[in-house]
């Protein structure tokens, strides 16, 4: 109990924010970007490509017709994947995904994990674009199929939370096992010089011997 509030004490006091304002405003700045970048894909695209006023779960007749993409309207009541919850439910879940992912994003210090900030925005867009479709509409716009996938039709907002998680996870990964290989190698390198001193000893010990039985020998002589 005392080691979490003396984390949350650290974290969130005055102290922490001197040493680390800068850090925190890049991080937020990066993420901000990208977040607005996200949203406002997401939402120009709909207004451009679906049809106003449409509110049925069966394709509309398409705005663009490819071999590799189709554009059309297609009203979801739901989410993409089925979670079984209702718009409430999902706006609060949505509001979570945002707020945790901006205040994780502004407590990376290290440079070599802002690559994970980017990941939290992709999804926090993605969130925003969907929630603001739900309060707006009271469903979600979906307006792309691929023909050749067989996904059905989704959106750019289902796309930023698909990205930013596979991205979330790879880098997670990725970090992890570089953590793990540095700690093998420095364990080794450990070994090592223990190894290396020890031999050291025996060599300092066995020339102090040697020099114990010449004393000896030259004190008997």
């Amino acid at each position: 109990m005392d080691k979490n509030k003396n984390f949350f004490t650290r974290m969130f006091g005055k102290e922490y924010w001197k040493a680390h304002w800068k850090s925190a405003l890049i991080n937020f700045s990066i993420y901000a970007l990208i977040f607005i970048a996200t949203v406002l894909i997401d939402l120009l695209t709909k207004n451009a490509w679906f049809i106003k006023g449409y509110r049925k779960e069966i394709p509309s007749d398409p705005y663009y017709v490819s071999s590799f993409v189709r554009i059309w309207s297609v009203f979801h009541a739901g989410t993409t994947i089925n979670l079984g919850l209702n718009n409430a439910m999902l706006h609060v879940v949505s509001i979570v995904i945002i707020l945790a992912t901006l205040i994780a994003s502004l407590f990376i210090e290290d440079k070599k994990y802002r690559f994970v900030i980017a990941a939290l925005a992709f999804i926090a867009g993605g969130s925003f674009g969907n929630m603001y479709d739900r309060f707006a509409f009271g469903g979600v716009r979906d307006i792309i199929n691929l023909p050749w996938s067989n996904r059905g039709t989704f959106n750019f907002a289902d796309l930023w939370l698909v990205i930013g998680s596979i991205l979330a996870v790879l880098l997670v990964a990725i970090f992890v096992l570089i953590s793990v290989i540095k700690s093998k190698k420095e364990a080794k390198n450990r070994e090592l010089e223990n190894e290396y001193s020890n031999s050291d000893k025996e060599v300092i010990d066995a020339v102090s011997l040697g020099n114990q039985e010449n004393s000896s020998e030259n004190i008997n002589s």
